[in-house]
């Protein structure tokens, strides 16, 4: 998994798709799915909510943002046990070759 430093904070560089929202995504015509898409790529980036949507695009991407955020606070967490793992890793190496 790659990971993207910006800021100093750790951020995710994909996002599950989940299924269960490509009925609400198939109500909407081309070139709002596509800006929804856009809207929630954006969102992983850049943490920034859209202003450009129209209100059917907005409520999809409503829907889907805390399952954005619940991934991302999973990713982070995630990140800083694997940190600490190597770190303990690390030093019982250390500790068994002397």
């Amino acid at each position: 998994m790659e990971l993207h430093i910006k800021d100093g904070v750790s951020m995710k560089l994909k996002f599950n798709f989940y299924l269960v929202y490509l009925n609400d995504l198939n109500k909407l015509n081309a070139f709002q799915f596509k800006k929804v898409v856009n809207a929630l790529v954006k969102y992983m980036e850049k943490r920034t909510i859209p202003q450009n949507l129209s209100k059917k695009g907005f409520d999809v991407f409503v829907k889907i943002m805390p399952i954005l955020d619940l991934e991302l606070k999973e990713y982070v967490l995630s990140m800083a046990r694997s940190l600490s793992g190597k770190k303990g890793a690390k030093k019982r190496w250390k500790m068994s070759n002397k």
